[in-house]
């Protein structure tokens, strides 16, 4: 799924068909490819929000398993695409933040905080 990012496919067509097959084959992606979707499908070039709800209601399956830059990552992106619901922030991405914050990398620590900071997030 990665190079189909680096590929800068610009045809709609394609992204359709793309969209489609993904949206048939989503109950059996794992959690890289769930984070993968939601990336490429929010990009500029490609803005499938129909899809790309469906794979957020996904997210809190794989939320527990996603790595600490794949979570601050789909974070940032559900927060300000608008697709991030209060329930899917606080019970989900803030729970799993606090367990992994002793082990985050700093820089993706500092921009977690920033993140909670956004949305007045308080404990």
């Amino acid at each position: 799924m990665k190079a189909l990012n680096r590929l800068e496919i610009r045809d709609v067509d394609i992204w359709k068909d793309i969209g489609f097959n993904i949206d048939r084959l989503l109950h059996q992606l794992d959690h890289s490819k769930i984070s993968t979707v939601v990336d490429l499908f929010t990009s500029n070039y490609n803005n499938s929000k129909d899809l790309v709800a469906k794979v957020v209601t996904f997210l809190p399956l794989h939320v527990n398993k996603l790595g600490d830059f794949e979570l601050i990552r789909i974070m940032k992106i559900t927060l300000n695409k608008g697709l991030c619901s209060e329930r899917l922030f606080r019970s989900f991405f803030c729970k799993r933040l606090e367990q992994r914050a002793g082990n985050m990398k700093f820089e993706l620590y500092i921009k977690a905080l920033k993140m909670l900071a956004k949305q007045r997030y308080q404990v």
